[in-house]
């Protein structure tokens, strides 16, 4: 294990990250120096673009697997490296917001006058 890896792993068990989230920072930022055959220290912000536009457009992450690197690497160059970056220089994906299904009122109350225990349990 490389310093940097049990220093990055010493500071998320400092901040009591869960086990899972350790497992994750730890993946994406290996694969983000894999990527580039070199040591996360030695790689700056342009190639974390880089390497976010890989994972979205070549690779076609979600934008949820995209933000889990975004949430990584500004913890990897902030927190552990001290780098005097700023949260901001690490854009996030935009989430699509899903809307709930609004049922008109005639099929509201067709749902309601067919389920079997409408009619067993009392209301309030």
């Amino acid at each position: 294990m490389t310093p940097l890896r049990q220093r990055m792993i010493e500071d998320m068990q400092l901040r009591n990250f869960a086990t899972t989230t350790q497992r994750s920072y730890i993946h994406y930022v290996a694969d983000f120096a894999r990527h580039f055959n070199r040591s996360p220290q030695e790689l700056d912000l342009e190639a974390v673009r880089e390497y976010q536009l890989h994972l979205a457009q070549e690779r076609k992450l979600s934008p949820q697997s995209v933000n889990t690197f975004v949430s990584a690497v500004p913890f990897l160059y902030l927190v552990t490296l001290e780098m005097p970056w700023d949260k901001r220089d690490f854009p996030r994906a935009r989430l699509e917001q899903r809307l709930p299904v609004v049922l008109a009122p005639t099929k509201s109350s067709a749902s309601w006058t067919k389920s079997p225990a409408s009619s067993t349990v009392p209301c309030c």
